[in-house]
């Protein structure tokens, strides 16, 4: 698999078009319905977004989230977690290990996946991502919808604003000096899949 990377800023790297946006839209279309079918997924459900290793509820952050746990094992394997698998895991774990090779890092086992929703006004206000408690690394955001107008994500300490397509991921480490915005979307809605390596 060939990729095609941007490099905006020091260790931010945006990897384009790794999955197909027909991929996005499929998976994105069968997790709604799997969320919508509370008997045969109970455990896949949109919560509010937290903040912190004690996942506090603020107006810091505004999304709702989904936590993909249950696409992995030791569940059952399903229709949506092999979907998953074929068709965006394996393609993000090709962009990491490009990362990682790049960056000269050590292996990386990663946090579980969470699909993240940001409906208009919906907004996660200057952060980074790691803390004592999670001893983050490098983090992931992978977009699989984005917002008509707004959400773009910023580093404001190196003055790059990024607006992903539906297929493309950005890797970034997770320390202070990688602070970043999710803009407020102002219309449409915007989904992302996240994750952290440690």
């Amino acid at each position: 698999m060939s990729l095609t990377v941007e490099k905006p800023g020091t260790c931010i790297r945006v990897y384009k078009s790794v999955f197909s946006s027909l991929a996005a839209e499929d998976f994105l279309a069968k997790l709604v319905e799997a969320i919508a079918d509370e008997w045969d997924h109970p455990e896949l459900v949109w919560k509010n977004s937290g903040v912190g290793s004690h996942n506090h509820i603020t107006s810091h952050r505004t999304s709702v989230s989904c936590t993909l746990t249950s696409l992995f094992k030791p569940y059952a394997p399903t229709e949506l977690s092999e979907f998953f698998a074929l068709n965006i895991d394996n393609k993000i774990q090709t962009a990491m290990i490009d990362y990682v090779s790049e960056n000269l890092l050590p292996g990386a086992s990663r946090e579980p996946y969470g699909v993240l929703k940001y409906f208009p006004g919906a907004e996660y206000h200057a952060h980074y991502d790691h803390s004592p408690q999670t001893s983050r690394v490098f983090s992931m955001v992978a977009s699989l919808s984005e917002a008509d107008e707004g959400g773009e994500l910023e580093f404001p300490n190196f003055d790059v604003i990024l607006k992903l397509s539906p297929g493309d991921i950005v890797f970034f480490p997770s320390n202070f000096p990688y602070l970043h915005i999710a803009h407020p979307v102002v219309t449409g809605t915007k989904h992302s899949i996240v994750t952290w390596y440690i």
